[in-house]
């Protein structure tokens, strides 16, 4: 195994090398694009489903998790989706919703690939096929982890909120960096790279929420879209995270096939 100072450097000329910045910045705005109709299904399902107090559940997770401006924005819409039961929109939602996050999850590939550093040799309808499966496997994620949620909440476990998303960010990242990339290898459910990722997700998130707070106001300088930036910059943040743990990933594999 290298030594630190040779993983250091390595990690970073890869990162400077598939301009990690750019792919961010990309992938943020194919999820921004997403976002909305895949939540839209997502929260029309909810309501229909025998879990209680779901609604609290949802509002508590996007008040905490995002930034206040990007929380706002979000909570807004989820009351206003809860409050209407629509049947209508699990049909055309539903439809929407796949083509949509499926996108999402088809621009991370293409950066996952970059990452690994591989040529993409998949056909067209096996690659849209694969970020089919795994956009439904986010969705029975989230249905799962809120389930949870509100059953911790019934406990009075607050802790155990938090235990449930950081598991299920594991469990999608796990399936993201195996299945994504077009490079055979072992599935496994936690890497370093997972483990990276999920650490740089938390303290990017806490980190922006205290600028967004304190140091920062997008509402004052941007007005209504100050929202959206905030959401946007959230996005590009969760991407880079993403990115980093698959670079983390890729730099310690390569060791291994030199080996």
């Amino acid at each position: 195994m290298p030594t630190w100072r040779t993983l250091a450097r390595d990690f970073r000329r890869e990162i400077r090398e598939d301009h990690l910045g750019q792919g961010a910045a990309a992938l943020a705005f194919y999820w921004m694009l997403a976002l909305f109709p895949a939540a839209l299904f997502l929260l029309t399902l909810l309501a229909y489903l025998p879990i209680p107090h779901v609604e609290r559940a949802v509002l508590h997770v996007a008040r905490t998790t995002l930034p206040d401006d990007a929380g706002a924005l979000l909570s807004t819409f989820v009351d206003n989706v809860l409050s209407h039961r629509r049947g209508g929109l699990l049909s055309f939602g539903a439809i929407l919703t796949v083509w949509s996050t499926s996108s999402g999850i088809h621009a991370l590939m293409h950066q996952l690939n970059v990452a690994w550093d591989v040529d993409e040799k998949r056909p067209f309808w096996k690659r849209r096929a694969v970020a089919m499966l795994i956009a439904m496997c986010f969705v029975l994620l989230v249905i799962a982890a809120f389930g949870l949620i509100v059953f911790g909440r019934a406990l009075h476990l607050r802790l155990l909120r938090w235990v449930v998303v950081c598991a299920a960010l594991l469990v999608g990242l796990g399936l993201i960096y195996h299945y994504g990339p077009d490079v055979r290898r072992r599935f496994a459910l936690v890497t370093p790279g997972s483990l990276l990722a999920l650490a740089v997700l938390i303290v990017a998130s806490v980190g922006f929420q205290m600028f967004a707070a304190h140091v920062a106001s997008f509402n004052i300088t941007y007005g209504s879209l100050g929202a959206d930036i905030t959401l946007m910059l959230w996005l590009y943040l969760a991407a880079w995270a993403i990115l980093l743990g698959a670079e983390l990933d890729a730099t310690l594999a390569a060791y291994t096939r030199k080996r």
